[in-house]
């Protein structure tokens, strides 16, 4: 899958995707600045083992990370930056089946399902946040804002013994 973005220069950004293991054991994410000359200084990529959970190849600069999710999926993010605004960049995951697999298959079997992929998300900053669905348009995140008032927060709260807890 290749999808064409929209980046602001000089700015992190995370590339992300909820991935799953079908036939092919390994996916790639690969963030390319476009430009019509394609070499090492112009992508960056992470390749990860959907079936061990682990990072197995990057390029020199990447930053990336795999997270177990629910049912057998992984979040796996990979981050870019680039000094200027890149002309016709884009934002690739492919599937891989070896470790150090590095292409994008040029056909399927017939039956053979190489990957699931789910909730592709690129955006600013430097980890992957909660997925929001969208169709076409781009969307802004709120600001997480947690409140629990009255019994609801007395049920459980004893302000002389125990503490709370949050991570963000």
């Amino acid at each position: 899958i290749v999808q064409g973005i929209t980046l602001t220069g000089a700015t992190i950004h995370c590339a992300s995707a909820e991935l799953k293991q079908r036939d092919n054991r390994y996916a790639q994410i690969m963030a390319y600045r476009g430009g019509g000359v394609f070499d090492a200084g112009d992508f960056v990529f992470a390749t990860f083992d959907l079936e061990a959970g682990t990072v197995v190849a990057t390029s020199t600069s990447a930053v990336c990370g795999i997270e177990q999710g629910a049912g057998g999926r992984w979040l796996a993010w990979l981050l870019f930056t680039y000094v200027a605004v890149p002309t016709n960049p884009y934002v690739g995951i492919y599937a891989g089946t070896a470790a150090g697999d590095t292409t994008a298959p040029s056909s399927v079997g017939a039956g053979q399902e190489l990957l699931e992929i789910d909730e592709i998300q690129v955006e600013e900053g430097s980890n992957p946040t909660s997925r929001i669905r969208t169709t076409s348009a781009a969307v802004t995140r709120p600001e997480d804002v947690v409140r629990v008032t009255g019994s609801a927060f007395s049920a459980f709260w004893n302000a002389s013994a125990g503490s709370l807890v949050l991570r963000g």
